[in-house]
């Protein structure tokens, strides 16, 4: 039936609700609050745009030094 049980303890410990993300690592699947994996989620994002920029900015910079010599 598509079904994934999960004991209340676990739950209650984990703060699980009724909303719930399944997310794939490698060999593994997590189970995350909905709420949880939201606020992690917008968190990585801007980590990432961070990262972006910073290589973008490298390669700006990398470009400009070999145009100089």
């Amino acid at each position: 039936q598509g079904r994934l049980l999960i004991p209340q303890i676990l739950r209650d410990y984990s703060g699980l609700g009724e909303e719930v993300m399944l997310v794939g690592m490698g060999h593994k699947v997590e189970v995350w609050s909905m709420k949880k994996w939201a606020k992690i989620f917008a968190e990585l994002q801007n980590d990432f745009a961070s990262v972006q920029t910073a290589i973008s900015e490298l390669q700006k910079n990398e470009s400009s030094t070999k145009r100089g010599k």
